[in-house]
């Protein structure tokens, strides 16, 4: 019994000394009453294992199939089947299969299977195939001429079961539900569980803290895709009564109830939507006028026209997307003006009963063009696409490579442990845990999200919207930029210059032999008569609200003539003033009977008109217009049609950068079947083919347009050829025009004979090298050869010979299609082409263009940038060149001259003076101008106050009058219904106006900037329709190709961003891995308040990183894309090496100071020591370090010196640190229980390490710039000059001084040296 108690006493004493004298935690159990650490081991495993499993359930849909569900043999009603997109950036989604109830196969007659995944519905066709469910888009012309529509209650049932309703139905989830999904996303977990470790390891403060940044940062997540998704919710139309043809009559149904394969009644409505098309239709009977801006960007309006009624031209599929695009009602479009076709003219013969356009439903709902759009808005919005596969797969190899490190420090940590009895294992594991975890750098997604977000709002401040976030950073890779010419390069508003008569120089009286070679252009005013008959019936210009609208060229060569047109008769007549000075009579009038419209596959367009006036009474006649290349195989074989001088004349037209329009024309005598023109001609002639029309012309001339170049065209080019990037035109017009074109921007050389243009041959071999200059023949076309050719001419090459060219080679021609300067004459299938061939060679590309033939190119290329068209002539260069003559220079943003200056032959007082000198001027231009402003202002607000009480009183009297005028009539509420009539009256007046200022478009970039006033800074922007077209992921609200340059700077930011702050975060990772394994070796851990100390100081530092613009001038070299190219990597493994060495050297240094028997416990109260001060001071200036040097700055980003934000955060924590060295604050140590440095050698040991530290890992990262990229290294060292140089050294050392005066007892003087550097700018 004795001895039992004094083993007890025994192992009680033992215990008391084993876990030291903490009277605050209160004894500890002994071990043998503690649970087994293999039991509780075996419980957290299969805990863990638990929550992994319903975790990453909802993490991978590949995992969530494997547990949960199992392979079925086919499709069955109840089952689930996992869809995955072609699109990678697209989720993959689990559906269930469900059964229709009403809808039958029309095969078999049974219930069809169907399932809905993003927004679109799937079919089970037999032997288990899979398709969308089939608008009527592609039927044979002849249904839809025939349709009447739904002829049974149940067939619309059946067809509301199969396509759904016409809306964009969006679920509206709550917070909760949103933020729980944040939560549960990986990395999210991720850093909770670390945070749960760290409570276990008692660091309470630090946990909250990151816990804290993990649900705000989520939280805010959260708010933003709320905002988000109410915005794309407000997307839709508003429904509104339409009348529809069901069950053999007309009735009234909403919007939201129309069904593909309705034939429906399509007018403008007097509600503030009903000018909306509210689905997809094909126009069988009337006319329209469209406004298709929201959908294309394209702002001229469009012309729709019925299909047509001969039944000839029934046997063809339609094809929404080619020749009938121009039947075509498209979703979301605007009905600027229609009208009904005439009773019975349809082929159904139907009549509207509201006098609309009769019409037939092609797609709704997500289906249809609008719907498409707000789909991929949505998609854009809910971050599904912003992620950067690429740099999240070089991210996942390197944590890999993280993890080896980590596992075998844990495991020697581990070990070591084992080793000590006195240790617990469950502090112990934990320990390890940690260790393993501290090299996944968490924050890097949201470090990743916040860069892009930071990029998009700058974007959207230059008027450029993204509806694919993850394309910003592929902006930063590009290789080669396209762009078209008119609209983009050059203005889209042309100038007529003149015209060349067909009858040439001979009538003119000219005699020189120039006038043999060469047509004499003449005025527009003196154009003769054949060539104004065709420019006024040759077009497809509209009318609305008075205002002729259309193409501009056609605009153009109308006005110039002097005629007017006037849409509702479809006839030009000269305008009164033109009439009193035309030569060839009077009472000439052009009326258009029939279109063929323009196809720029064609090139050309023609239409059927009826011409009277003198010499003739009236006659019919055929006008054709087109590229004088089409229009020459389209005149009389008769050798008079053409004449000698055709093609030399347009060649110099071109030549000189005139866009040349040929014009031809053919009298009617018979119809295309060879008989008489009878009463009914004008019936027939809607039937007549195209072929017969175009067939057999006579020259009537050339029109040449001058288009105005954009004003920083030219600079933009230079830049961009000056930043390493292949540049070219590709358009649609012809090749020496564009030459002209690629001559003036500074694409291709002055000197024409150093330009090849490839032809095609009639013999072999086929394709030759022509001079453009002479048209000699310089060289066959050898495709090995291309290259080394192209390094002294310029190359161009049409459309024609290109395709050619493919049919020969293949796609090895891709090698050489980059050294192309200009593609001319490009169908949009060749733009595609050429782009897809340069993405399959794993070039990254970018596509500019304006209007909707540029389409396929824009959505092909990597990086499309749609220009909204219709802003006229603004941004243009109207020959003010002296005023603009520095415009280069701003864009480049080399504003540096002032800076310069001052830090010349000027002292320092003597600079001084001159700044407070300058200082006094601009206080007194600035007081001036806030005088004058609040004068302005003042007279605007009593203009504002005037007008509004004129406004009032002008209602009040009009709801006055109309309320009497309802009294009148015996209506009910006549004062509130009369106050409703002229409210919507005013909201009509005050739409009017915007519509006669150019419409909604005219006040686009003012609407946009107050908008933008009121975007806070971090929060993502949201699209809107309008905003954002479905040409390209990119649009630009500005006239200027300068969007592609602000793109490509804020792209290559990007890019550097997340490579660098993947850098910075690997190494920090790596920094605390080692330092918690050094401490855990030693029984040491560190205090929670230093934690969360290093965590908030630094947290401003990494936000400063990732929240950076782009400078204002673009690198002639690109930046390293990949964290595994030499330079990145060699450089992260040398620091890593410095920082290890200095930290393993500091903790030697600081055990040689401390008892060699020194024993800690991890358990129980942190206790100070020097070790973990050390680590503290050492990890801590190693976090500054790497953030220091791997922030790149120039030639992409701001310099460091640059960067306030980070430049003070960094600067705060190194003063943070010597002050903490230094003890100038002993409080503060205390807070962060700090033990004092036990000398001042030590302390000066410990400040030379960090030096050391510092400048070796700098010195050691330009080291392997400079050897493996060395372009780079010498561009972000070229803006370092003498100057700049002497006056960092001068900032060093007046930083020391103060620094020295403060730490040897002059505290007040050196802060307020240490203030007035810092004012007169040297901090």
């Amino acid at each position: 019994m004795e001895k039992a108690e004094e083993a007890e006493e025994a192992e009680a004493a033992s215990w008391d000394d084993g876990w030291g004298d903490d009277e605050e935690d209160g004894p500890q159990l002994p071990q043998r009453f503690l649970p087994d650490f293999w039991a509780v081991f075996a419980l957290f495993v299969t805990f863990i294992a638990h929550a992994l499993l319903e975790l990453c359930q909802i993490w991978s849909i590949s995992f969530k199939t494997l547990v949960k569900y199992r392979r079925i043999s086919s499709f069955r009603d109840g089952a689930y089947v996992k869809v995955v997109p072609r699109d990678p950036h697209s989720t993959v989604e689990i559906v269930q299969v469900e059964q229709s109830k009403v809808y039958k196969n029309e095969a078999d007659g049974k219930p069809v299977l169907w399932f809905s995944s993003h927004k679109r519905k799937f079919e089970v066709l037999g032997e288990g195939e899979i398709k969308k469910v089939q608008m009527p888009k592609r039927l044979k012309v002849r249904e839809y001429m025939l349709c009447k529509g739904y002829s049974s209650a149940k067939e619309v049932a059946s067809a509301e079961e199969r396509f759904g309703p016409n809306k964009f139905h969006i679920p509206m989830p709550t917070f909760m539900d949103l933020y729980t999904k944040q939560l549960l996303a990986p990395m999210s977990v991720f850093q909770v569980f670390c945070v749960a470790l760290w409570l276990l390891d008692s660091a309470w403060k630090y946990a909250l803290f990151g816990l804290f940044s993990v649900f705000g940062f989520e939280a805010t997540s959260v708010v933003t895709r709320l905002k988000n998704i109410q915005m794309i919710r407000g997307m839709g139309n508003t429904a509104q009564e339409v009348h529809v043809y069901r069950m053999g009559q007309w009735k009234k149904v909403s919007s939201e109830a129309l069904l593909p394969g309705d034939i429906v009644s399509i007018k403008r409505f007097n509600t503030s939507s009903g000018e909306v098309v509210p689905c997809d239709c094909l126009l069988l009977s009337g006319r329209a006028i469209m406004n298709e801006a929201t959908l294309t960007g394209e702002s001229v309006p469009q012309m729709k026209e019925a299909m047509s009624n001969d039944p000839t031209t029934w046997d063809r599929n339609l094809d929404i997307k080619g020749s009938d695009k121009i039947h075509v009602l498209f979703g979301g479009t605007s009905i600027l003006q229609q009208s009904p076709g005439a009773e019975g003219s349809s082929s159904s013969k139907l009549a509207t009963p509201d006098g609309g356009c009769l019409c037939f439903v092609l797609r709704t709902g997500f289906s249809s063009s609008q719907g498409k759009l707000v789909r991929m808005i949505e998609l854009s919005s809910s971050g599904s696409k912003a992620s950067n596969r690429d740099f999240l797969r070089e991210s996942v190899y390197m944590i890999c490579l993280l993890l080896v490190f980590a596992i075998f420090a844990s495991n020697y940590v581990l070990q070591k442990g084992f080793e000590d009895k006195n240790r617990t294992r469950y502090e112990l594991l934990i320990h390890c845990i940690l260790i393993v975890t501290s090299v996944v750098p968490a924050d890097l997604p949201m470090q990743l999200a916040i860069a892009v977000n930071a990029s998009l709002i700058h974007l959207v401040r230059l008027n450029i919207f993204c509806t694919e976030p993850f394309r910003v950073p592929l902006a930063g890779k590009i290789d080669a930029c396209f762009f078209d010419k008119t609209g983009t390069i050059t203005t889209d508003q042309l100038e007529a210059t003149g015209i060349v008569p067909a009858e040439g120089a001979g009538d003119s009286g000219a005699t020189t032999s120039s006038a043999v070679l060469f047509g004499e252009k003449i005025p527009m005013d003196k154009a003769p008569l054949e060539s104004c008959r065709v420019i006024a019936g040759c077009h497809s210009l509209l009318q609305v609200d008075g205002k002729t609208m259309g193409d501009p060229v056609e605009s153009a060569a109308l006005k110039s003539i002097g005629w007017e047109y006037d849409q509702e008769l479809q006839k030009s007549v000269p305008s009164k003033k033109t009439e009193e000075s035309m030569a060839f009579g009077k009472d000439q009038s052009v009326r258009i009977i029939h279109r063929y419209h323009f196809s720029s596959k064609l090139q050309r367009m023609s239409t059927i008109v009826r011409v009277s006036g003198s010499p003739e009474s009236s006659k019919y006649m055929v006008c054709t217009k087109g590229s004088p290349e089409m229009i020459a195989t389209l005149l009389s074989k008769n050798g008079k049609a053409k004449p000698s001088w055709y093609d030399a004349t347009y060649q110099r037209l071109a030549r000189e950068g005139m866009r040349v329009i040929a014009l031809a024309y053919r009298p009617i005598t018979s119809l295309d079947d060879g008989s008489s023109l009878g009463s009914d001609c004008e019936d027939r002639f809607q039937k007549a083919p195209r072929a017969w029309a175009e067939s057999d012309l006579k020259f009537a001339g050339f029109i040449a347009f001058r288009c105005l170049m954009r004003k920083d065209s030219k600079d933009v080019i230079r830049l961009l050829l000056k930043s390493d990037h292949h540049v070219a035109i590709i358009t649609g017009d012809n090749v020496l025009t564009a030459l002209h074109v690629a001559c003036d921007v500074g694409l291709c050389r002055e000197n024409r004979e150093k330009v090849l243009t490839l032809q095609r041959m009639e013999k072999e071999p086929y394709l030759q090298w022509t001079n453009s200059a002479t048209e000699a023949a310089v060289c066959d076309f050898d495709l090995s050869g291309v290259e080394e050719l192209a390094k002294d001419n310029d190359l161009c090459v049409s459309g024609k010979v290109l395709q050619y060219a493919f049919d020969k080679h293949g796609d090895d021609l891709g090698q050489a299609l980059h050294l192309f300067k200009v593609f001319a004459r490009m169908a949009p299938e060749n733009k595609e082409k050429v782009l897809s061939v340069l993405n399959n060679r794993n070039m990254t590309t970018l596509m500019c263009g304006d209007g909707a033939n540029d389409v396929g190119a824009l959505r092909q290329a990597h990086v499309g940038v749609a220009l909204l068209s219709g802003f006229g002539s603004l941004n243009t260069d109207k020959g003010n060149k002296d005023k603009d003559k520095g415009k280069g220079k701003e864009l480049e943003g080399k504003d540096e001259s002032k800076e310069k200056e001052d830090a010349g032959q000027l002292g320092f007082f003597d600079r001084i003076q001159k700044q407070m000198k300058e200082a006094e001027e601009k206080a007194k231009v600035i007081q001036q101008e806030r005088a004058k402003n609040a004068d302005e202002m003042k007279k605007r607000r009593q203009k504002h106050a005037k007008d509004s009480q004129e406004r009032k009183e002008k209602m009040m009297k009009d709801v006055e009058a109309e309320t009497k005028r309802l009294q009148e009539m015996g209506e009910s509420f006549a004062q509130f219904k009369a106050m409703k009539n002229v409210v919507k009256k005013y909201q009509q007046e005050s739409k009017q106006k915007v519509a006669d200022a150019g419409g909604s478009f005219a006040f686009s970039a003012a609407a946009l900037a107050a908008r933008e006033d009121g975007l806070e800074d971090g929060e993502l922007p949201m699209l809107k329709l309008g905003d954002a077209s479905i040409a390209a992921p990119f649009t630009s609200k500005f006239p200027s190709i300068r969007s592609v340059y602000d793109i490509i700077r804020q792209g290559r930011c990007t890019l550097v961003t997340s490579v660098q702050n993947n850098q910075i975060m690997v190494l920090t990772s790596l920094i605390s891995s080692y330092s918690l394994s050094v401490l855990y070796l030693d029984g040491i851990k560190f205090s929670d308040y230093q934690m969360t100390a290093t965590g908030v100081l630094l947290t401003a530092s990494h936000l400063a990183v990732s929240h950076v613009k782009p400078l204002k001038e673009i690198s002639g070299v690109r930046p390293l894309t990949s964290m595994f190219s030499p330079a990145l990597f060699l450089s992260l493994f040398g620091q890593f090496i410095i920082h290890l060495t200095c930290m393993i050297i500091a903790v030697q240094k600081a055990k040689s100071y401390m008892d060699p028997n020194f024993k800690q416990e991890m358990h129980g109260k942190f206790s100070a020591n020097l070790i973990n001060t050390t680590v503290f001071f050492i990890e801590t200036m190693q976090q500054v370090s790497v953030l220091m040097v791997n922030y790149k700055g120039r030639p992409f980003q701001p310099g460091l010196d640059e960067n306030k934000p980070l430049l003070h955060s960094l600067g705060m924590s190194c003063i943070g640190l010597f002050v903490l060295a230094y003890e100038l604050i002993p409080p503060l140590n205390s807070i962060l229980e700090l033990v004092k440095f036990p000398s001042d050698s030590f302390r000066w040991s410990m400040i030379t390490i960090l030096a050391f530290d510092v400048v070796g890992a700098l010195l050691w990262d330009r080291l392997m710039h400079a050897i493996f990229a060395r372009r780079l290294f010498i561009e972000s060292q070229s803006k370092v000059d003498s100057v700049t140089f002497l006056r960092g050294c001068m900032k060093v050392l007046a930083s020391t001084v103060s620094v020295y005066m403060l730490l040897n007892g002059s505290g007040v003087m050196g802060l307020g040296v240490i203030f007035f550097l810092y004012r007169n700018g040297f901090f």
